[in-house]
């Protein structure tokens, strides 16, 4: 007799203060079978709907939390390495908060934040609106944004390229238009080409800018020297009708292979402009002397 008592205590205690169970197999108002629900915090019978368990008030979960169909984990048991196992913790020393942006609005809705335990925070979003999260944005851009005074960094800790790349709208292929490789080489244009390790920049295209600077040393300064040998005409002759080619110029065939060095092709090509005027000057001296025998 006294477990029976106890048995409805513990049943009216929990009806009255803490939850609120729909028996199983209750045919509710709109004629659909279920096989039952929780409620828990409700003072009164909640109602329902779909649902099946219903929570009024804070709820805490010591452990793991794991949603299947939502493909949801939090602090994932299956992972084994202690490092990277919390997923999502508060007030922790990894602690990082997902929210509905604190900038959202009915023009920018559509992104949200992640935020330190220390302040610092990013958010992450589609622009519903030209300007929307960053002035520069159209509409349905996607956008980060930091909002710390540090920089925003995009590493790759693995042993690998970080790669660039963008779909074009018909046909629909990716292609990789920039490349940074793991040694620091930027490829712009290059795709999966592996990238010269001496060269710290590979462009497959045009390049339009207003100014290139070159820093230079040996600048062919030399041709002015009194020491310095110029080659006689005659020489400069023999060498274009046996070679084909200026002393000192790369061939065509060299520079479809190789390309050229803007750098070490301006040395050469002021060699021989400097040369030339050496050649004029010595000329017109001669002139000058055949004019005053006149």
């Amino acid at each position: 007799m006294k477990k029976t008592i106890l048995i409805f205590g513990i049943i009216f205690f929990l009806n009255k203060s803490y939850a609120q169970f729909l028996p199983a197999g209750v045919i509710i108002s709109n004629d659909v079978y279920r096989a039952g629900g929780i409620g828990i915090g409700y003072s009164t019978l909640p109602v329902f709907g779909t649902n099946k368990f219903m929570v009024n008030g804070n709820t805490s979960f010591f452990g793991n939390l794991r949603i299947d169909q939502g493909s949801i984990s939090v602090g994932n048991q299956f992972t084994p390495n202690n490092d990277v196992a919390q997923k999502f913790a508060i007030k922790s020393s990894r602690c990082i908060v997902i929210n509905a942006s604190s900038e959202l609005n009915n023009s920018s809705a559509g992104g949200f934040e992640v935020q330190t335990d220390g302040g610092s925070k990013i958010i992450m979003a589609m622009a519903r609106c030209n300007g929307c999260y960053s002035g520069n944005a159209k509409i349905n851009d996607a956008v980060i944004r930091g909002f710390t005074e540090g920089s925003l960094i995009i590493s790759n800790d693995r042993t690998g390229d970080i790669k660039f790349e963008t779909r074009e709208v018909y046909p629909q292929l990716a292609k990789i238009q920039m490349v940074i490789d793991k040694y620091g080489n930027v490829g712009i244009g290059t795709g999966n080409n592996a990238l010269a390790i001496n060269e710290k920049l590979a462009v497959n295209g045009l390049i339009h800018t207003k100014e290139v600077k070159v820093d230079l040393q040996g600048w062919p300064d030399y041709v002015f020297n009194k020491e310095y040998y110029l080659p006689t005409l005659d020489e400069v002759e023999k060498q274009i009708k046996e070679k084909g080619h200026l002393a000192n110029i790369p061939t065509a065939k060299e520079v479809e292979e190789n390309g050229l060095l803007l750098g070490e092709i301006n040395k050469k090509l002021l060699e021989k402009i400097e040369e030339l005027t050496l050649y004029v000057i010595k000329i017109n001296r001669e002139v000058e002397m055949l004019k005053a025998r006149k």
